[in-house]
């Protein structure tokens, strides 16, 4: 199968946003910091990838990362960083405890919601190039039950809802009443301290809460080249093509093609691959 349908992808028509490192967007009042696990293979379960989320809530807007992604790209420009990573791979070795191994990571995108107002920005710098789609921010649709149990010493109450081809399932409390939780789940009545999907393929764990010295919201682009701006199923759906067979070859000749801002004629070919696991959205098929 011939790859035509990512080069077309990146050379179409779309517009690149401006370029900015680092944009403060407003003061954080509350990180909550949760455990992510997902199944490399919804198949024969067992498998699961580890990540460790931040989630930063400020009075109007908040951001959703990866601690493990964020602190490999703030490496690019950032020495103090990089021998943090340093120090944390060493430690790994040392202890042979690897939950704080940089480079584990579950996604690369880092999530703002509310910004703009009403919209959710999602960015990622390691899908071949730096990619950026607006979505709604929209509250899903709960239906909270009876069920209560305690988390991080909250009193929390149980959720449920469709959203995107699955059923998520969530605890929240009311003892810090914000109406936000982590990746794009929000609308209730308070923080989300635990989520996941009904076959538990992904599942987030707050694990630590911190309302001082917090980092402001910030908007990240550490590459400083700015994003190409798409929608959001066709972002899935070229991400879900590239993560099936894209060889290590094309993906350098396809940054050449982009980065170089040249057109390049070529016949090679994907090397395709099963896929065992499948996005936390599904209605982009």
């Amino acid at each position: 199968m011939k790859k035509a349908f990512l080069l077309t992808f990146l050379l179409g028509s779309f517009w690149t946003l401006p370029a900015q490192k680092q944009l403060f967007i407003e003061p954080a009042l509350l990180e909550v910091h949760y455990s992510h696990s997902m199944q490399e293979d919804t198949v024969r379960k067992g498998k699961t990838k580890q990540d460790s989320m931040i989630l930063r809530i400020g009075k109007n807007h908040s951001q959703f990362f990866s601690y493990f992604v964020f602190l490999e790209d703030s490496m690019m420009n950032d020495p103090k960083a990089k021998k943090k990573a340093e120090d944390l791979k060493i430690k790994a070795f040392e202890t042979g405890d690897f939950s704080k191994f940089p480079g584990r990571h579950t996604t690369s995108d880092y999530i703002y919601k509310n910004y703009p107002h009403n919209k959710i920005t999602v960015t990622t710098q390691r899908l071949i190039a730096g990619f950026s789609y607006e979505d709604e921010y929209l509250p899903q649709e709960w239906t909270i039950w009876d069920s209560t149990k305690l988390i991080l010493n909250y009193s929390c109450q149980f959720a449920v809802c469709n959203f995107r081809g699955r059923q998520w399932c969530a605890w929240f409390t009311t003892d810090i009443p914000v109406s936000e939780g982590p990746w794009k789940l929000n609308g209730l009545p308070g923080l989300i301290l635990e989520a996941y999907d009904k076959n538990k393929d992904y599942y987030y764990l707050a694990t630590g809460i911190k309302e001082k010295s917090i980092v402001a919201v910030t908007f990240y682009d550490f590459s400083g080249k700015g994003f190409i701006a798409t929608d959001r199923l066709t972002f899935l759906n070229a991400k879900y093509n590239y993560l099936r067979g894209v060889s290590t070859e094309e993906i350098d000749l396809i940054k050449d093609v982009y980065w170089g801002g040249k057109k390049i004629n070529y016949s090679m070919q994907r090397t395709p691959r099963r896929l065992l696991y499948d996005f936390q959205e599904l209605d982009y098929k």
